[in-house]
């Protein structure tokens, strides 16, 4: 296998040392192409510690190590800088697990997730911008609410998303005091109310007189021990 024989089917870039490998618009199966790095050593393409002598093969190698991957493999590219990586697993998760859908708005890009019937969440999600480190940052508004947090790694920015989900779930509960304290019982059991969930939603539907009880439960205790 040489360089010439790779270029039928891949984009490569690098020296044989450490080729980068990207599939060709005619054979493209991933978003941006990346599909992984080899090393060409004596007529052989070399991946993740084995060699292979076909196309087929590598190619088929490479596609079952993108599913072992925790996020689309067109993120691992070396290629590109870290908070590229970080801003596009956000994005995946955001869109893939937890179903926002994207809408753009003159010159912003939001994620929209409704929280109920009448409620919507939404996040922005900043590449490198108003900050010096060039963290990804990330804002969400519900509501009056607003929400920015910088993030150094998808990881964190999930713990973030969820937070943040929790955080307004928390803050539609002490905002419905005062409603429930004027709504019939019937009324208050009508109520539908969504918390985070670790399902193909993202999201939960639980009780809103319970949530109501518990939220207040915690901020009674909160000022009792304050």
């Amino acid at each position: 296998m040489t360089r010439k024989d790779l270029q039928t089917v891949f984009n490569i870039y690098g020296e044989n040392k450490d080729i980068q490998l990207f599939w060709t618009e005619k054979q493209k199966r991933t978003g941006n192409g990346y599909c992984g790095n080899i090393a060409l050593k004596n007529g052989k393409a070399v991946f993740n510690g084995k060699a292979y002598t076909d196309l087929e093969t590598l190619g088929n190698a490479l596609d079952e190590w993108a599913k072992t991957l925790e996020y689309p493999v067109d993120t691992y590219c070396p290629m590109f800088r870290e908070s590229w990586r970080t801003e596009s697993r956000i994005l995946w998760y955001l869109t893939e697990k937890m179903g926002f859908e994207r809408t753009d708005r003159d010159w912003e890009r939001a994620y929209v997730r409704p929280i109920g019937p009448s409620f919507n969440l939404e996040f922005f999600v900043q590449q490198g911008r108003d900050n010096e480190e060039e963290k990804v940052v990330i804002i969400s508004k519900y509501g009056a609410y607003t929400f920015r947090n910088a993030v150094d790694n998808a990881e964190d920015a999930i713990s973030t998303i969820h937070a943040i989900i929790n955080g307004c779930v928390l803050e539609m509960a002490k905002d419905m005091v005062d409603v429930i304290s004027v709504c019939d019982a019937k009324t208050a059991k009508d109520i539908k109310a969504y918390v985070p969930a670790k399902n193909i939603f993202g999201l939960k539907e639980v009780s809103f007189k319970e949530m109501m009880i518990s939220a207040l439960e915690a901020q009674l205790k909160a000022l009792k021990e304050g």
